[in-house]
């Protein structure tokens, strides 16, 4: 398995709640897959946007995309209001949501924890409790 990309079952499980993909309104994208996996290769690595290899184009381009949908964060609407990453958890189920601090919702939180989910999500600053973030999950 290639540690930078997704296997093919994580691809199937998420390809169709992209922008981009055939027959959704607007422009489609050239690989959505390339796409997704330079974003994951570039947070797993820690690196700058410039410093991302060849192999997945232009980072400006992937960059300028990823600030279009949010970065990893793509939101699902429901009613009226966003709730993110709820609609997009409910068909999966994995051991961890590892996220930024956008998702530091209680309401989220709650909700992973009802499912059996670890959040890995830091706090934001003006928490008046702090929850501790394990960041070393195995």
């Amino acid at each position: 398995m290639r540690r930078c990309g997704l296997r093919d079952d994580q691809w199937e499980r998420i390809k169709d709640l992209l922008p981009g993909r055939e027959d959704h309104v607007g422009g489609t994208a050239v690989d959505n897959r390339l796409f997704v996996e330079a974003v994951l290769y570039r947070y797993r690595a820690g690196i700058p946007w410039r410093d991302l290899p060849a192999r997945f184009g232009d980072w400006k381009k992937v960059h300028r995309r990823s600030g279009q949908f949010g970065g990893t964060r793509y939101h699902a609407r429901t009613g009226c209001r966003y709730h993110p990453g709820e609609p997009l958890l409910e068909n999966i189920a994995p051991d961890a949501f590892l996220t930024d601090r956008a998702y530091n919702a209680d309401r989220l939180i709650d909700r992973l924890a009802e499912r059996g989910i670890t959040p890995v999500i830091p706090p934001k600053h003006n928490r008046t409790t702090r929850r501790k973030t394990d960041f070393s999950l195995p």
